[in-house]
């Protein structure tokens, strides 16, 4: 290509549809980043949490409480894999048994899920394939 080819100039150009400072119809695209955390957990609870005890929908609050202080109330595309690992970190920071960790991580993972199928926001969910032992610090019971 020749340097006469690289500045070509369109006569007119301006006037175009397909330049977007001149189309009517052209709206500036803005990503829908899906429902924040703790919107998300609501519709979960909502939809889900029908007949069901009392205690599915204070695991659901109670998860999102922790993951909320530890990563801050995003829309769900904001969320990262740095998150949900400095999440992992910091459940186990506090103490929590492989089991526990396993139940809260699987709470919000739901969640995240359900809402991203309900909102149809399309997301891979950062807490996929998120390593931790679910056996760690969890101690056999003898039985009586």
């Amino acid at each position: 290509m020749n340097i006469r080819q690289q500045n070509a100039h369109v006569p007119k150009q301006h006037l175009a549809v397909s330049d977007p400072s001149r189309s009517k119809i052209a709206k500036p695209v803005v990503a829908d980043l899906g429902p924040k955390l703790s919107d998300a957990m609501k519709i979960y609870i909502k939809l889900k949490g029908h007949n069901r005890p009392k205690t599915f929908s204070s695991a659901a609050e109670r998860a999102c409480r922790y993951f909320i202080s530890a990563s801050g109330n995003k829309r769900l595309l904001e969320y990262t894999k740095s998150d949900a690992t400095a999440f992992r970190d910091a459940l186990i920071q506090r103490g929590m048994n492989g089991g526990s960790v396993s139940r809260v991580f699987c709470t919000i993972k739901s969640i995240i899920t359900f809402a991203v199928n309900e909102s149809g926001v399309a997301l891979v969910n950062p807490f996929l394939d998120v390593y931790f032992d679910s056996k760690a610090g969890v101690i056999a019971r003898l039985p009586i």
